[in-house]
């Protein structure tokens, strides 16, 4: 096992595990160029990061998201708001509507605490479904919580509230707190964060 910070050169890998692991995600649909170019302007900015663990070259597992997530998104799409519509353009045609879910899911506003919109944020993590049950997820978070931890004193993270028992009671183990829920569009999810502790 090699767990290593991740670069924009492994984001084509990052958006194929993406796909295989998340393939009824919405952003996924938006196809696997547009994933590439997405993980690929996290891990080129200033406050992204990005950890992955490696089988035999394979990547197996990763962890993403950014040291301040006050307006990390905005700052995405600044950079590379034209290059995500392109690589989703084919998605797009077929389906129109994807469109305002698509800018929707980027303007949402999970909180109004400063103390959390300061903090990192951990956006996105993924283990290879054939490789579960070896512990990967948890190593991966470790790792990127430490990485995290020497910068900032909270990381915030959300996903689904319903339908996704497994995923709640991995970061409640991992000793992550339920802030609150909210909606997107109809999609109830689950607001979480964890302090350092010394």
């Amino acid at each position: 096992m090699l767990l290593k910070n991740l670069s924009a050169e492994d984001a084509q890998a990052i958006a194929n595990l993406h796909t295989k692991a998340f393939n009824s995600f919405f952003l996924t649909s938006l196809g696997n160029r547009f994933l590439k170019i997405f993980y690929q302007t996290i891990i080129n900015e200033p406050n992204g990061v990005a950890i992955g663990i490696f089988e035999e070259k394979q990547l197996v597992a990763f962890s993403i998201g950014t040291l301040k997530k006050r307006e990390f998104y905005s700052d995405i799409l600044k950079k590379s708001a034209f290059l995500l519509f392109w690589a989703a353009v084919p998605q797009l045609i077929r389906h129109p509507k994807k469109i305002f879910r698509l800018i929707r899911s980027f303007g949402t506003k999970e909180t109004e605490n400063k103390e959390i919109l300061e903090s990192a944020c951990l956006l996105s993590i993924c283990v290879d479904p054939s490789m579960t049950n070896k512990g990967y997820g948890t190593k991966v978070l470790s790792a990127f919580e430490q990485k995290i931890f020497l910068k900032s004193k909270k990381i915030s993270l959300t996903t689904d509230a319903e339908e996704n028992d497994s995923v709640n009671y991995f970061y409640l183990q991992n000793k992550y707190i339920l802030l609150c829920s909210f909606y997107q569009s109809n999609r109830k999810m689950n607001l979480y964060y964890k302090c350092y502790e010394n």
